[in-house]
C-alpha cells in the first residue's frame, strides 16, 4: 500500500522496488527472480542429478546411477540414445541373473528373469523401430557395465555341485536388493526423460516413454510383494525351493502368453498396412456415401 492507504503497482523485496506485471498472478518467490524461465526445468534436474540419494536405501546411491544420463538434453534424438542404451544395459542384466540363479539352483528367480529378459528384448526392439520410424536415425547398441558385476569371478573355479544351502540363501537377498535398484533407477531415469520431453514439446515421443514407465512401475510393484514375502520368512531356503516350481509354471505361462500377444500385435499392424495399401488403389471418394471409389 502506498500512503494513502491504496494498493501501488509495485513489489518491494527488502530493500528493492520491483514493478508489478499487472497480467502475472502475485506469487511469493523468495529472492528467485519471478522472470527466470527455465527455474522449474532445472529444479526438476536437480532432483534427478547423480548425487541425489535414494532415502529408501539407507541414504545409499544407487548402484547403477549414472551421473551421465541425467544432463540437460538439446532435442529428443540424445533422449532416446540414452534410453536405449539403459535399455540394452537392462538386457544384460537380467542375462545375468539369469545365470546367477541357474547357477545357485534356483530355476523358479531364473524364469522369472528370463521372462524379462525377453519382454524388455522386445521392448527395447520396439523402440529402436520406433526412432526410425519416427526420427529417421540409427542408434548405436552400446552401454556402460556399471552394477553388472555382482556374480563373483571366483565362482567361475567351481562347479555349482560345491554350492552349499547357507551360500545359497546368502546370496539370495542381496541379489533381491539390486534387483529392485535396477527397476528403481529405470522408472527414474525414464521419469527424467519423460520429463525432458514434455518440456521439448515432444507429446507423442512422451507418450512412447510414459508406456515404458507404467510397465517398469507394474514390475516394481509385483517384486516388492515378492520381497515382502521372503522378507516374512528371513529368506528362509526351504521356503526358497518350495516355490520354485510354482514360480517356473507361472512364468512358464506368462513367457507364452508374451509371444501370442505379439504375434496378435504383429496381425493387427498388418491388417492395417493392408488397408491403407488398398486405399492407395483407389483415386476419388463418392460424393453421396463417401466411399472410395475404384478408378
Amino acid at each position: 500500500m502506498n500512503e494513502e492507504g491504496r494498493m501501488d503497482n509495485t513489489i518491494r523485496d527488502g530493500s528493492n522496488i520491483i514493478p508489478r506485471n499487472n497480467n502475472m498472478p502475485a506469487m511469493n518467490t523468495g529472492n528467485v527472480p519471478t522472470h527466470y524461465t527455465g527455474a522449474y526445468r532445472d529444479d526438476y534436474r536437480d532432483i534427478y542429478r547423480g548425487y541425489r540419494y535414494d532415502r529408501r536405501n539407507n541414504k545409499e546411491m544407487n548402484i547403477f546411477k549414472s551421473e551421465e544420463n541425467y544432463k540437460p538434453y538439446n532435442d529428443a534424438d540424445e533422449i532416446f540414445e540414452t534410453i536405449v542404451a539403459h535399455l540394452t544395459k537392462g538386457v544384460k542384466f537380467h542375462d545375468r541373473m539369469m545365470d546367477l540363479y541357474a547357477f545357485l539352483g534356483l530355476y523358479g528367480f531364473k524364469k522369472m528373469h528370463e521372462y524379462q529378459y525377453l519382454s524388455e528384448s522386445m521392448e527395447r526392439r520396439q523402440t529402436k523401430c520406433y526412432i526410425i520410424d519416427h526420427m529417421n536415425i540409427l542408434v548405436e547398441d552400446k552401454c556402460d557395465e556399471k552394477g553388472l558385476d555382482f556374480i563373483p569371478k571366483a565362482w567361475h573355479n567351481y562347479s555349482r555341485q560345491d554350492i552349499p544351502p547357507e551360500s545359497r540363501q546368502q546370496y539370495i537377498e542381496p541379489s533381491f536388493q539390486g534387483y529392485k535398484q535396477w527397476e528403481e533407477e529405470t522408472k527414474e531415469l525414464l521419469s527424467y526423460c519423460a520429463n525432458e520431453l514434455m518440456y521439448m514439446g515432444k507429446m507423442a515421443d512422451f507418450n512412447e516413454v510414459m508406456e515404458m514407465i507404467e510397465d517398469v512401475d507394474k514390475e516394481l510393484e509385483h517384486l516388492e510383494k515378492l520381497m515382502l514375502k521372503l522378507k516374512s520368512v528371513d529368506y528362509n531356503i526351504e521356503y526358497v525351493m518350495d516355490m520354485q516350481e510354482q514360480l517356473c509354471d507361472e512364468y512358464n505361462e506368462k513367457i507364452e502368453q508374451l509371444f501370442v500377444e505379439k504375434l496378435e500385435e504383429d496381425k493387427i499392424k498388418r491388417k492395417h498396412k493392408t488397408k491403407y495399401s488398398m486405399e492407395e488403389q483407389y483415386q476419388r471418394r463418392s460424393a453421396r456415401t463417401g466411399r472410395y471409389i475404384r478408378g
